[in-house]
């Protein structure tokens, strides 16, 4: 793509924020258990360093389209819903490295 900037990529099938938003939760829970039970971190420290994930995910994206030579306006536009799925992300880290050994299921 970056050799075809004129090239439109479309994500297929469309899906809802609420969806992308339980997606990104569900991600980030498996994450948060692969902290814990992988790298061994303990619970607790996976768990105080998730107000950091929306901050350091952001800050990547905002890095990658600078890099990409592009403007950040259009990430600017979105901002909310990027935030809002960074956080998503942060908050099922944090529940996966309270629960590692727990059930798949949302509530689980």
């Amino acid at each position: 793509l970056a050799d075809a900037p004129e090239a439109i990529c479309d994500f297929v099938p469309t899906v809802s924020l609420g969806d992308m938003l339980l997606n990104r939760f569900v991600h980030g829970r498996h994450f948060g258990r692969y902290r814990v039970a992988q790298l061994g971190w303990s619970r607790w420290r996976a768990v105080a360093v998730t107000p950091l994930v929306p901050v350091v995910l952001l800050a990547r994206i905002a890095g990658r389209v600078r890099r990409a030579g592009q403007p950040l306006g259009p990430v600017l536009t979105v901002l909310p819903a990027l935030a809002a799925l960074a956080v998503a992300w942060a908050a099922g880290e944090a529940w996966g490295a309270l629960r590692p050994g727990g059930s798949d299921a949302v509530g689980g």
